[in-house]
């Protein structure tokens, strides 16, 4: 019996790569996703305790020019978290594609991994019928010399 020899190995190990390579880069971006969440999460609570110092500055006893700084660091901060939630809806953007990446990649090497069974099915197939045919032509050899003979 023939060995089984798959022609495409070569471009299912492109495709296993691939499809690690794509889990890779969706693991990064989901990193990258998580750290951007921190950091607007922090922007937020930074922004709050801005907002709580302004409505403390105001009071009877506050001055003039702490109030002025604190609301000065507060549109510093609104624009901070302005950019901060850009960047963390950039983030999920890339997480989102990374995935269907990855989703692509398995889809591509199951493809191959299914025509590579398919073709391992027909060469056993092939290859049992040959082997049929030997003991065919074996049987019908003995049986003519056992006729002949």
């Amino acid at each position: 019996m023939k060995r089984f020899k798959f022609t495409l190995e070569s471009v299912l190990a492109l495709r296993h790569f691939r499809k690690m390579e794509a889990a890779g880069e969706l693991s990064a971006a989901s990193r990258f996703r998580q750290i951007a969440s921190s950091r607007l999460e922090r922007g937020h609570e930074e922004l709050e305790s801005l907002r709580f110092g302004v409505s403390k500055a105001l009071s009877p006893s506050g001055k003039a020019a702490e109030v002025q700084r604190i609301q000065a660091a507060l549109l510093k901060q609104k624009e901070a978290v302005t950019q901060l939630r850009q960047s963390y809806l950039e983030s999920v953007e890339k997480e989102a594609e990374a995935r269907k990446a990855v989703l692509e990649a398995q889809r591509e090497y199951k493809a191959l991994l299914k025509l590579e069974s398919k073709q391992r099915e027909r060469a056993r197939k092939e290859a049992d019928k040959e082997d049929e045919k030997v003991m065919q032509e074996f049987v019908s050899a003995q049986h003519v010399l056992v006729k002949g003979g």
